[in-house]
């Protein structure tokens, strides 16, 4: 999932690339902010790597959202594991830069926003926006994992969270876009305010044919007055 920064002259566009390990680390390129088609330079390094041994994001992290407090530059992001029944585990981790995006570092090793006793599964895909009332997140939530032809497949919903900081985060269990059907999969949310709220755009799919048939992702859009 790439993720966007926009500079004075250029946008640093943030994806998940593969190690030799064949593990998801984040790296960076940009592009001419006048002409986005034309690449200026692709980083040669990660900007973020795998987390320790035993952690929330050992096996790979992608991408989230940014979020420039001035000084420094916020990086939420998914962190997976491998799974035992099922293939991997995901959470948000946050991660900080003080060099305008070049290199960054975790706040914490532990994710931001994980499993609770009312969100058993997994989260991931945060977006995060400051607002007049604090910080709210919109992120993925897993419900659940379905069996489809003998390998498990998650399915997912979009929930909000919110904070005080930006670093510790209230997860009430509230879904902010419910499914069209019951195996319906919902994540990433990309949200930006209204005048009357806020509007989201995301992508959704079926938990059967959605890597190359007639199930896979599609982009949905919603309004909100409360988020």
């Amino acid at each position: 999932t790439p993720s966007a920064l926009v500079l004075q002259d250029r946008i640093r566009v943030y994806y998940a690339t593969r190690n030799a390990e064949n593990r998801s680390v984040i790296s960076f390129a940009d592009f001419d902010r006048k002409d986005p088609t034309r690449l200026i330079a692709a980083h040669d390094a990660p900007v973020l790597n795998v987390g320790e041994p035993g952690t929330h994001d050992e096996d790979g992290v992608i991408a989230g959202c940014l979020i420039d407090r001035g000084d420094r530059l916020y990086m939420y992001y998914t962190g997976i594991s491998r799974g035992g029944n099922v293939p991997y585990r995901m959470a948000v981790g946050l991660a900080v830069s003080r060099d305008g995006g070049v290199t960054f570092e975790r706040m914490f090793e532990g994710p931001v926003v994980d499993r609770t006793r009312l969100e058993p599964h997994m989260t991931m895909a945060p977006n995060v926006l400051k607002t007049k009332d604090g910080w709210r997140m919109w992120y993925g939530s897993g419900i659940k994992w379905v069996s489809v032809e003998d390998k498990f497949e998650p399915v997912y919903v979009i929930k909000t969270a919110t904070s005080a900081d930006g670093e510790t985060w209230l997860q009430p269990n509230v879904t902010s876009l419910t499914q069209a059907f019951p195996r319906e999969a919902i994540t990433p949310p990309a949200v930006l305010p209204t005048p009357t709220g806020f509007e989201m755009w995301y992508c959704h799919r079926d938990s059967e044919n959605y890597r190359d048939g007639a199930g896979s992702y599609r982009l949905g859009y919603a309004t909100s007055t409360e988020g």
